[in-house]
């Protein structure tokens, strides 16, 4: 039987925030995993497949995001 995880612990499990692993899916960076209905609340199912991608997700675009530039006050001329 295969194990499955909740969108929070696969947040913690590789290490962001809940709400920064919605924003990625919501962008669709991440295909998003399957749902399922319990009750009134839809959840989704994550696989060791799903969290593999987000894992790699995170390493390759940390390295590749936007980095701020020219942070701080200009530097006076003498």
């Amino acid at each position: 039987m295969e194990t499955y995880y909740t969108t929070k612990q696969v947040a913690k499990s590789i290490g962001v925030g809940y709400q920064t692993l919605l924003r990625w899916l919501y962008a669709k960076h991440l295909a998003e995993p399957e749902r399922i209905k319990l009750g009134g609340a839809s959840v989704r199912l994550w696989t060791k497949a799903d969290l593999k991608r987000a894992r790699q997700y995170k390493k390759d675009g940390l390295a590749a995001r936007r980095r701020r530039t020219g942070t701080g006050r200009p530097k006076k001329r003498k």
